[in-house]
């Protein structure tokens, strides 16, 4: 895979869930939330800064996922399994940040 193809896929990939639980929530008729999270300035631009950053940055999806189950896991079962399944996908994702 070319660095090119790698960055473009990296770029894309925060992304897929949001716009996969719009289409689904939109599909079953309820209304999402469209608040947008503020997230920190820092103003640190040192690669050591920016990596340290990153965990906390990518607790936002699971936070808000778990959210979203909270508010909509009772309105369906569809509903309720897929955020379940994201928040495990997640999750997943969380513990092999902190093991690298």
């Amino acid at each position: 895979m070319e660095i090119k193809e790698f960055n473009s896929n990296e770029l894309n990939e925060p992304m897929f869930h949001p716009e996969q639980t719009i289409e689904l929530l939109i599909e079953l008729d309820s209304q999402p939330d469209l608040k947008v999270v503020e997230i920190e300035e820092t103003y640190r631009r040192v690669i050591k800064d920016t990596l340290d950053d990153g965990p906390e940055y990518e607790s936002y999806p699971l936070i808000s996922y778990k959210k979203l189950f909270i508010n909509f896991a009772n309105l369906s079962v569809v509903l309720e399994e897929y955020f379940r399944s994201i928040i495990s996908e997640e999750y997943q994702y969380s513990l092999e940040l902190t093991d690298a």
